[in-house]
């Protein structure tokens, strides 16, 4: 079998970077061991077309490789061997395109293809980019000091076909640009330490400052915005504290009779309390009853009617009462003077059936014990009248002589204010109770107790709490505590 040798050469097209000289220089292209090179330059005068430059020779078969360059830039072309003449699409015809297509795929290298086979590989209509013009450039990109500016171009000069090559190089540059140096904004220093306060006692004011040079601002450039003085409340301890003034006179009563009030006043301001101080303490303000006069003393209400006699014969009692209340005293009026009952007997025919052969009656006054204790006794010393001897005033007891129905009457008087409980007991049990009390209206009342006794049970009356009663004798007025009693009948 025999094996075939394919030797491939591709031309080598080596980059060339020349140096910006003060004339144009154009380079011919020589043949050396079968590569194509750029030998020695030829000066150009500037913006010459150069005349075609040629050379002779072939790689393998018999093509001829025409090279050209324009001079109308400062840089010559670096590539001046690397490209074929315009217009030109023919295969190299020292290459075998269908077999290089068959082992190497040759058309799928798209680059050499173009150098070899552009014919056979269909690549005649390829259309590579090219640049546009460069874009002005844009403005600088700050408004002072140093900052940058950009300009582009498109690669679209023509547009690359779609097997074409893209431009190379860049689409867009990068220039530096500098302006007018940047004006220079104030900025605040700190804030100064806090100023003593302005007050040595109470409430003041206290300041601090900071200045607009951190930094300064340049001619152009804004001043600080916001305030270069603080000032806060500041207090220290009270100038003084509050203290009463004395008391004013008393003002007049609220009243022209009876019970009123009177008052008083006094203001903080001796000294007045500073604005840290203390208030005073205590009222500014002071109340007291007064009295005047009484306005009315108490005066009688009519006599009621009589009661019913208690006996239809034998001698029976029957009563009246009147009330304190034409008018009623007022505060610290006097209470009417006398008996708020009258009792008289009735009916004293003797009955057929019992004959009352005597009279039994006492009354008797002034004790000997205002201040009385609970169970205590109430013994009066000064008798009045005692028929039947019946009432002893060293124990203050009624022995009663003979068996009959009795009534007995007590007559109290109290204090202001005050009460009195008492009780009438038989035979140490109690057989009635009550108690009286006086708001300045009634200061003497009567109590009774009707009652049947046998013969020799005793009578007396007996403090139930202690009690504190009063007599008062005058020419004009009196006040006794009596004791009294009589049978009505056997």
């Amino acid at each position: 079998m025999k094996i075939l040798s394919l030797t491939v050469v591709f031309l080598v097209l080596p980059a060339f970077v020349f140096v910006e000289t003060n004339a144009l220089q154009c380079h011919q292209c020589t043949q050396a061991a079968n590569v194509y090179s750029c030998n020695a330059t030829i000066t150009c005068k500037t913006s010459e077309m150069c005349s075609q430059l040629g050379a002779s020779g072939s790689v393998v078969g018999k093509r001829q490789l025409e090279c050209h360059e324009c001079c109308t830039m400062d840089y010559c072309n670096a590539h001046l061997c690397g490209h074929l003449e315009t217009g030109r699409c023919e295969d190299d015809e020292q290459m075998d395109c269908p077999r290089l297509a068959s082992l190497f795929q040759i058309c799928k290298d798209i680059p050499h293809a173009r150098l070899v086979c552009p014919r056979y590989c269909k690549l005649c209509n390829i259309t590579d980019g090219g640049w546009s013009s460069w874009s002005s450039w844009t403005t600088c990109s700050v408004t002072c000091d140093s900052g940058h500016r950009t300009r582009v171009r498109q690669c679209n000069n023509p547009t690359p076909s779609r097997l074409g090559e893209n431009c190379k190089g860049l689409s867009n540059e990068r220039s530096n640009c500098s302006l007018k140096a940047c004006p220079v904004h104030g900025g605040w220093t700190k804030w100064s330490s806090w100023g003593a306060c302005s007050v040595s006692c109470d409430i003041g004011i206290q300041r601090r400052d900071r200045v607009c040079a951190n930094p300064y601002p340049s001619s152009d450039g804004d001043f600080c915005y916001g305030d270069s003085r603080d000032d806060r409340i500041c207090s220290v301890q009270a100038c003084a504290d509050g203290n009463w003034s004395v008391w004013s006179d008393w003002s007049v009563c609220s009243t022209t009779c009876g019970n009123g009030l009177k008052f008083r006043h006094r203001q903080c301001d001796n000294p007045k309390p500073s604005l840290l101080g203390s208030d005073c303490a205590g009222n500014n303000e002071d109340v007291s009853t007064c009295f005047i006069k009484a306005c009315h003393d108490g005066g009688w209400s009519d006599w009621g009617t009589w009661s019913a006699c208690s006996l239809t014969c034998g001698g029976g009692i029957h009563s009246r009462s009147r009330t304190c209340s034409n008018p009623v005293p007022s505060e610290r009026g006097q209470y009417c003077n006398g008996d708020s009952m009258e009792v008289k007997t009735c009916n004293g025919n003797i009955c057929p059936e019992t004959l009352v052969t005597q009279n039994i009656i006492f009354q008797a006054r002034t004790l000997n014990d205002l201040t009385l204790d609970t169970n205590q006794t109430l013994i009066f010393t000064n008798v009045l009248q005692n028929e039947g001897q019946g009432y002893n005033s060293s124990t203050g007891k009624f022995t009663a002589p003979v068996g009959g129905a009795y009534i007995f009457t007590f007559q109290y008087c109290v204090y202001s204010q005050e009460r009195i409980y008492y009780a009438f007991v038989v035979d140490n049990v109690v057989h009635t109770s009550g108690h009286g009390y006086d708001d300045d209206r009634s200061p003497c009342s009567t109590a009774d107790a009707l009652m049947t006794l046998n013969a020799g049970q005793s009578v007396c009356i007996k403090a139930t709490y202690t009690s504190q009663l009063y007599e008062y004798n005058s020419s004009v007025q009196h006040f006794w505590n009596i004791f009294s009693g009589l049978l009505v009948h056997k």
